[in-house]
């Protein structure tokens, strides 16, 4: 069992690193890159869930004494990955605004500078 959840573990840091290096890369990428990076930050994460839900199947088939510290590593790596959905979807609302709205929308003060 602990070879099985440890090769989890393996594959689930796997798909979080590649999450958080897209995530990283994507303020200086052009609006092409931005979208593949963006469809491969949604794959790694959602392949990381995937992960975390056979992990938490096999930490159900353990003995109850030792179950305590895998789950406690299971619920750290599933805010991991969940502040990497997190980021994700706020870099799909940007982009979404962006579409739809272009340079005509801004959050800043500048807008209200304009209009005094």
């Amino acid at each position: 069992m602990a070879d099985l959840f440890e090769s989890y573990e393996s594959d689930l840091q796997l798909a979080l690193q590649e999450a958080k290096t897209k995530l990283s890369q994507i303020s200086s990428a052009d609006p092409e890159q931005r979208k593949a990076s963006l469809k491969a930050i949604e794959n790694a994460t959602d392949e990381a869930l995937e992960v975390l839900d056979q992990m938490n199947i096999e930490v159900q088939n353990l003995p109850s004494n030792q179950r305590s510290s895998f789950n406690s590593k299971i619920r750290q790596y599933k805010n991991q990955v969940e502040q990497s959905k997190s980021q994700l979807k706020r870099l799909l609302d940007d982009q979404d605004r962006n579409e739809l709205f272009g340079s005509r929308y801004t959050d800043g003060d500048e807008e209200l500078g304009k209009m005094t």
